[in-house]
């Protein structure tokens, strides 16, 4: 399963998710982690949903992290702290926002607040 963003695609191996990065025709592991369900490339980075069950994931739950395509260290999103869906599913980017949906309807989000998992100053898409 592959998934092309501005000369970068993804993809699952086991609990590996692996990026190509076609400018320099190369693949490396991004990231292993157990659980990795639903993944995607915005802004740069992979942004992963998790679930899973273990000491301090409750069973049937989700956990959605970022992780930086020039590091791969993974930082979880508070998604405010909802653990059964995605609170907001960022499906376009520009330079500085997202438009995706939030609460039943298409929203714009400036990057830094969706990061910071800060929703107050979404904006209705019209």
């Amino acid at each position: 399963e592959f998934s092309q963003v501005v000369g970068e695609a993804e993809r699952m191996c086991g609990d590996t998710l692996y990026v190509f990065d076609m400018d320099q025709a190369e693949s490396f592991a991004l990231i292993t982690m157990e659980g990795i369900i639903n993944y995607f490339l915005r802004d740069h980075k992979a942004i992963f949903i998790v679930e899973g069950d273990g000491a301090d994931f409750a069973e049937n739950t989700i956990r959605i992290y970022w992780a930086d395509l020039d590091d791969g260290i993974p930082v979880q999103l508070g998604n405010e702290g909802n653990t059964e869906v995605a609170v907001f599913n960022p499906l376009y980017e520009c330079d500085s926002f997202f438009l995706g949906y939030y609460k039943s309807a298409y929203y714009m989000i400036d990057k830094a607040d969706y990061y910071a998992d800060c929703y107050e100053n979404v904006i209705l898409a019209r």
